[in-house]
């Protein structure tokens, strides 16, 4: 087919906007924690937490994905108006913050809060949040390792 003739069949083709869309992206990133909470008593925590409830820690290599969710914008063919925007407010909030950072002691947030994986997606969820401001915030998911991970959808 002709290029003038493919042009002509996408060109009269409907422009639909009638269902929601999702995208995400993906950021990588290392930090290091020790599962541990001040509820517990010194066996109790070993008992739940295991290995993770080492003195010195332990680390992860992880995955974060968020996503947003919306109606594609016929102008733009986008569901946000600026991916280049969500990108960096994963990396400034995020990355940034914990890559290469023991949560426990090098993060205001999990000082008093145990850096579990569920604790981990609702304190990325309330940060991204503040940046995300259209409401387009859709789901945080953090693969911790190949095997766990957690997602969180807001309230």
């Amino acid at each position: 087919m002709h290029v003038k003739h493919m042009n002509n069949k996408y060109k009269n083709m409907k422009k639909e906007s009638g269902g929601v869309v999702y995208v995400s992206h993906r950021e990588s990133f290392c930090y290091g924690h020790r599962m541990h909470s001040k509820y517990f008593s010194k066996e109790d925590n070993k008992k739940i937490f295991g290995k993770c409830n080492e003195i010195n820690g332990h680390g992860h290599n992880c995955i974060l994905e968020v996503t947003l969710r919306g109606n594609v914008n016929n102008k733009s063919g986008m569901i946000t108006k600026d991916v280049k925007e969500l990108k960096k407010a994963i990396k400034d909030v995020i990355v940034n913050e914990w890559d290469h950072k023991n949560l426990n002691l090098d993060t205001s947030i999990f000082r008093d809060l145990n850096p579990t994986v569920e604790n981990m997606v609702v304190a990325i969820w309330n940060l991204l949040q503040k940046r995300i401001k259209d409401g387009r915030l859709y789901e945080v998911k953090l693969h911790e390792t190949d095997k766990i991970s957690a997602y969180y959808r807001g309230k």
